[in-house]
């Protein structure tokens, strides 16, 4: 994902997961046999950071020590983009509706980024009166 060229205006990564990354900043799994892999691991978030909209759809509680390290990673950096946590409740009919708000929230934003933050009102309104958002 990191090596990417990412050419796009809007850049979206959508991932669904229903146990957590290794490394101890992401879990407290006693059984997790590559405890080591936080560094690296945060850097590749680093990065994605600051170039795409990161969705991720929970469907067990067991990822919630990722997704707040995610969170607090995308945080950091004023020009990151957004992280956002989807519960997907049922993912046989919550997955679509996810997709879709995805795509469509990235898409706003992409917007609002090139035409300049005052007519972001306009492009939010229209994209509600589409039933987008």
């Amino acid at each position: 994902m990191v090596g990417f060229s990412w050419a796009g205006g809007t850049r979206i990564l959508v991932h669904i997961a229903d146990a957590p990354a290794h490394g101890a900043d992401y879990n407290d799994c006693r059984k997790d046999n590559h405890p080591g892999a936080s560094v690296e691991l945060y850097n590749i978030v680093k990065v994605l950071s600051r170039r795409v909209n990161y969705y991720f759809g929970r469907i067990k509680k067991i990822t919630d020590k990722m997704t707040t390290r995610f969170q607090q990673i995308y945080k950091e950096d004023t020009h990151s983009k957004i992280f956002a946590v989807c519960q997907l409740d049922n993912p046989n009919t919550d997955f679509i509706p996810t997709l879709v708000n995805s795509i469509t929230r990235s898409m706003i934003d992409s917007a609002a980024a090139r035409v300049g933050q005052t007519d972001i009102e306009e492009i939010i309104s229209k994209a509600m009166t589409l039933g987008l958002i």
